[in-house]
């Protein structure tokens, strides 16, 4: 029963992968900003550190990663 548990995460989380993998790129721009915004809160979380790790390779994902960073270093007008 464990080993079937670990079957299907596993599988579950490479299809996640592929999903976001292959479908993130096609995303406006806006909704990449609006996927990403609430999970920066949770950054000291390590799990999810390490799942943004791998997104990295996503040219577009680290795009809207940078760029959602960036506005939220600047000060309120």
């Amino acid at each position: 029963m464990v080993a079937e548990n670990r079957d299907l995460a596993a599988a579950i989380t490479r299809l996640a992968e592929h999903l976001v993998f292959d479908r993130f790129p096609k995303i406006r721009n806006e909704a990449q900003l609006y996927a990403i915004g609430p999970l920066l809160s949770s950054l000291h979380e390590p799990g999810l550190r390490r799942v943004f790790a791998r997104l990295m390779a996503i040219p577009d994902f680290r795009d809207a990663y940078e760029e959602i960073t960036e506005r939220s270093e600047l000060p309120p007008e």
